[in-house]
């Protein structure tokens, strides 16, 4: 039983609240088939594995489907939109888009687009919407560890990007998290002489007619506007006119890929006011951008595919994700004419398809290869050891470039910090007294949800003790004379003890002043009594008694 088929017996009988559900599940089925289909591992499948028109056929049937269901009760209608909605997300890619939380992998999203104008021309493909479901959810190994691809299928309808689309599908990955994107590439169809990686792409769309035959009568010429506030997804204002790519492109070109070519596209088409009027546009090799211009051509022209790219990419610059390898591949475009009149493939053409396909992967094979490894942050601490009062200063490396990230030392404040454009940053911690001695593990937390630290020992054992007042002599209530009570500090065998990392001082050297109070006195009492009569003797005990006490203070 097809998708649609198993769709269409479920709606039967099913309520409104059962059919969300059921139509999810049925554009799920249709993108798992489709994409199986595509990698040969779909038994059940027939004819060439990289035809891309039996998604499209299959999604509008299922449309109808929808449809049919929704006729059959009025009180249906307000659920139809939604529930196209479902479809069309959940049979392009979108229900298994998420990559793993896997440290040690890089991470590739993809988008391509479905056939143009098919139902005008029966035999039209897509190169890119069949490298979609080649290249989705397969694995990539790389010297430095793995690379797996995920993809989505585009539609080519101006309302679609209008809506969103495009960065709700690359607005996910460019979070900073466990699954954040390393490598974003749209792909269109381009040129019937080889590929093209685009070095820029422009705000300008031109309102060439797409599927629903919507362009420039429906006010599709104008610049793309930013993505509906309501996504949550931060839209420049006003948007650049151009962006430029950050894949690597030197190393795609200079990779064998296949038979074809692979250029970098430096072209755009420029007009000196947001008139755009056709006598004075300009057109060249762009080696960068002046501000003064307003985009009339991306390096891809000015319909969708040049679209997907910016819009992608807009949201990239914006989300601060310069380490994000982003941009746009044109593929070789096909030829039509080795299949017969009133037919819709040929042998001749299907192998030219399959080249044009081999190479868009392999291509995705070199960009891959490319890629730096995947961040690990490290810190170090200066110096190792340090006082209550000291400065430490950490280094850290390896953080994907303007990551933000929070430090949370084990006493005092948390600071909230921001990698620079190499993935290093260098922050500080002014040790608090209160601070415990021994070990501290100063914690780095990311908002991926993963830690990364650094040490440092405090030095001075526990922090001494305040020393408590001493007590003043009472003068005896009796009417006839008697000894006064004289304190006098003597040491207790805890205060005596020097500490064995020496006395505490503050950043100048300097003892702290907890440390100058306890020097200067005891840290318990003796009275000692003293007669009323000043004798030899006595005057002998009391010197004795001083020479104690000098003798204490000086072990101090």
């Amino acid at each position: 039983m097809t998708p649609v088929t198993e769709l269409d017996e479920r709606l039967k009988t099913a309520s409104s609240t059962q059919a969300p559900q059921i139509v999810a599940d049925a554009g799920a089925a249709l993108w798992t088939r489709a994409v199986a289909g595509a990698q040969g591992k779909n038994p059940e499948a027939s004819g060439d594995r990289y035809d891309d028109r039996g998604l499209y056929w299959a999604r509008l049937a299922a449309r109808m489907s929808v449809k049919n269901w929704v006729a059959a009760d009025s009180a249906r209608a307000q659920h139809l939109e939604s529930l196209l909605q479902s479809l069309e997300r959940s049979s392009r890619g979108f229900a298994d888009v998420a990559h793993s939380e896997d440290a040690g992998t890089r991470r590739i999203l993809t988008t391509g687009f479905d056939p143009f104008l098919l139902d005008d021309v029966g035999q039209r493909s897509n190169p890119s919407g069949s490298a979609a479901l080649v290249l989705d959810g397969t694995t990539i190994d790389t010297p430095t560890g793995p690379a797996v691809v995920q993809a989505v299928v585009l539609p080519v309808t101006y309302s679609a990007f209008d809506a969103g689309i495009v960065e709700d599908v690359y607005g996910p990955g460019l979070r900073y998290g466990a699954r954040s994107t390393d490598m974003l590439v749209t792909i269109s169809q381009g040129r019937p002489d080889g590929f093209d990686i685009e070095r820029f792409a422009g705000v300008w769309r031109g309102g060439n007619p797409d599927n629903l035959r919507q362009g420039s009568a429906e006010g599709y010429r104008q610049e793309a506007p930013a993505a509906p506030a309501a996504l949550g997804w931060p839209q420049p204002e006003p948007s650049p006119q151009f962006i430029e790519t950050t894949l690597p492109w030197q190393a795609i070109v200079a990779a064998t890929t296949g038979p074809a070519p692979v250029r970098f596209n430096e072209q755009i088409c420029i007009a000196p006011t947001g008139l755009r009027e056709p006598a004075q546009t300009q057109c060249g090799a762009a080696a960068g951008i002046d501000p003064s211009w307003f985009a009339v051509h991306g390096g891809g022209g000015d319909y969708l595919s040049n679209e997907s790219m910016y819009r992608a990419n807009r949201l990239r610059v914006q989300m601060g994700r310069a380490d994000v390898a982003g941009g746009h591949l044109h593929t070789k475009s096909l030829d039509y004419a080795s299949i017969p009149a009133g037919q819709v493939t040929s042998g001749a053409f299907e192998s030219a398809r399959a080249a044009v396909v081999d190479q868009t992967v392999a291509i995705f094979g070199a960009a891959a290869q490319a890629l730096r490894r995947p961040a690990e942050a490290r810190a170090t601490a200066t110096p190792t050891e340090a006082d209550r009062g000291g400065v430490v200063s950490i280094d850290i490396t390896g953080l994907i470039p303007r990551e933000p990230f929070r430090f949370e030392p084990p006493v005092g404040p948390a600071q909230d910090l921001l990698a620079d454009d190499e993935g290093s940053v260098t922050s500080t911690w002014t040790v608090p007294q209160e601070a415990a001695a021994g070990t501290q593990n100063l914690l780095f937390a990311r908002q991926d949800g993963s830690n990364f630290s650094a040490t440092v020992h405090l030095r001075g054992g526990e922090t001494p003790p305040t020393a408590t007042p001493s007590p003043t002599a009472t003068p005896s209530p009796t009417a006839t004379p008697s000894p006064t009570a004289t304190p006098i500090q003597a040491p207790t065998q805890a205060a005596s003890a020097a500490p064995a990392a020496g006395p505490k001082r503050d950043s100048a050297g300097n003892r702290s002043s907890a440390e100058s109070t306890l020097a200067q006195s005891g840290a318990s009492d003796v009275r000692v009594p003293l007669a009323v009569a000043v004798t030899a003797s006595l005057l002998g005990l009391a010197l004795a008694v001083r020479r104690r006490r000098s003798r204490t203070a000086a072990r101090r």
